[in-house]
């Protein structure tokens, strides 16, 4: 019973069997959730222009077909109204991201969660770390502080 548990906690890794096969196997936690921000971000704005083309198409036709009714005339125009804001919002949402990544050097559609550490080995808890480098080696820091010039210097912040 013991060497079935000794070779369970053996392996590398947890692996999904469903997963085999398919784009996702082999992924870790952290690369899998920096990967689902930003497929999720682009099929949101991928949705929101296919949403924007057939409200304003809609509005249009209805437009073109109010046949004089006021109601119907001022219903259709509110639709093509919405459907132009809408477009513009996402748009300018896209850029706020595009000109925030280009200002600090960033990419916010990709999250890179594989440098944050929890947990030690063996018992509960740890220090959660951050990677320092001076350029030729690189070494871990406690979040709380920054990091130094020289190898295994750690910076109180």
């Amino acid at each position: 019973m013991m060497q079935i548990f000794s070779t369970i906690f053996a392996q590398d890794g947890i692996v999904n069997p469903i997963l085999q096969g398919t784009a996702l196997e082999g992924m870790s936690g952290p690369g899998f959730v920096a990967n689902f921000v930003r497929v999720a971000v682009t099929g949101v704005l991928i949705v929101g222009v296919i949403v924007f083309f057939f409200m304003f198409v809609l509005g249009a036709i209805s437009w073109m077909t109010s046949g004089g009714d006021k109601g119907a005339y001022e219903a259709a125009r509110q639709r093509v109204v919405n459907a132009v804001i809408g477009l513009f919002i996402m748009l300018t949402l896209w850029g706020i991201i595009t000109l925030l990544e280009a200002m600090f050097g960033i990419d916010i559609l990709t999250i890179d969660l594989s440098s944050l550490v929890i947990g030690g080995g063996g018992g509960g808890g740890g220090i959660l770390t951050h990677p320092c480098s001076n350029g030729v080696q690189t070494w871990d820091c406690p979040v709380t502080t920054g990091c130094g010039s020289s190898p295994g210097q750690c910076i109180s912040i």
